[in-house]
């Protein structure tokens, strides 16, 4: 349905944060595995989530600072033409280093706009967004199908209107790594 109204998908892909009491998905991506383990985990994920235009990273700390299980996936995504958002858990991250190397198009988040569910404080990150975009020229925000952070957005639509900042898919603005 949302590929049907044009709408983006992304498949957000579960990896290995350095949160040992972290709970797991069931196909997480783990900095233990082998490369054959690792692509088919990225492979069944990606066949799972019909029409998704790109991947980001569910936790992932310990994997995304693992520059060899990070040279596997974003190889791997390449070779399915996705993109890559690093949800950039970790300034560790290995992310922006092997998207160069394996020229995916590839972008990090600047917002995480809803760690605290409620209203108020995801507001204030979306005017911290706003204000990045306004500096940047863009801002990359991560959030979830939560009722809150859809009301959060709404309320903020007329002042992100009146600044002239415009909403838009990330497929829209994440770049050849190159």
């Amino acid at each position: 349905e949302a590929h049907r109204k044009g709408l983006g998908i992304m498949l957000h892909l579960p990896m290995e944060p350095f949160n040992q009491y972290e709970i797991l998905e069931p196909r997480t991506i783990m900095v233990s595995m082998k490369e054959a383990e690792i692509k088919k985990i990225v492979d069944d994920a990606v066949a799972a989530v019909p029409f998704a235009e790109g991947v980001n990273n569910h936790m992932g700390s310990a994997a995304t600072s693992d520059a060899r299980v990070m040279k596997t996936v974003l190889s791997r995504l390449k070779s399915k033409k996705l993109f890559f958002i690093d949800s950039h858990v970790v300034a560790t991250t290995k992310g922006l280093e092997f998207a160069r190397k394996t020229g995916i198009r590839f972008a990090e988040r600047d917002v995480f706009i809803d760690n605290e569910n409620n209203v108020v404080a995801i507001k204030k990150q979306l005017e911290k967004a706003l204000h990045i975009a306004l500096t940047h020229g863009e801002a990359i925000v991560i959030g979830h199908d939560r009722k809150f952070t859809i009301q959060a957005i709404k309320e903020m639509i007329p002042a992100f209107d009146q600044a002239g900042v415009k909403l838009v898919f990330v497929r829209d603005v994440v770049k050849s790594s190159k």
